[in-house]
């Protein structure tokens, strides 16, 4: 019986959507929160991908963490789950003539 409530709720709720025009959308991850990173942000960020693309999705340039021989690491503030405990770091090296993200992490500051 809990099956055809459910199955009737969605269905009413999706015609009544529908007959007012009500569109739900996914939030958009990218020049929304400018000056710090959101986990879904984060999540759009692979390895291989360029510092400059990087830098387009957080909406900020972060700071240098640490400094290496083969690139650097920056790390980014977190905006949206304990920004005082957490901070996304990322680790580039140059390949290929650009600077690339070679590892990612969302950790403890």
């Amino acid at each position: 019986m809990n099956r055809t409530i459910g199955k009737y709720l969605a269905t009413s709720a999706a015609v009544a959507m529908s007959s007012f025009g009500v569109v739900a959308l996914a939030p958009t991850a990218s020049a929304d929160t400018e000056g710090c990173v959101t986990r879904a942000e984060y999540r759009q960020v692979y390895t291989h991908m360029t510092i400059k693309r990087v830098h387009a999705i957080f909406d900020t340039v972060g700071t240098v963490h640490r400094r290496f021989t083969d690139g650097h690491s920056r790390i980014y503030r977190v905006c949206d789950i304990y920004p005082e405990r957490y901070s996304a770091v990322v680790r580039y090296m140059p390949m290929s003539g650009q600077v690339m993200v070679m590892q990612k992490r969302w950790s403890l500051r």
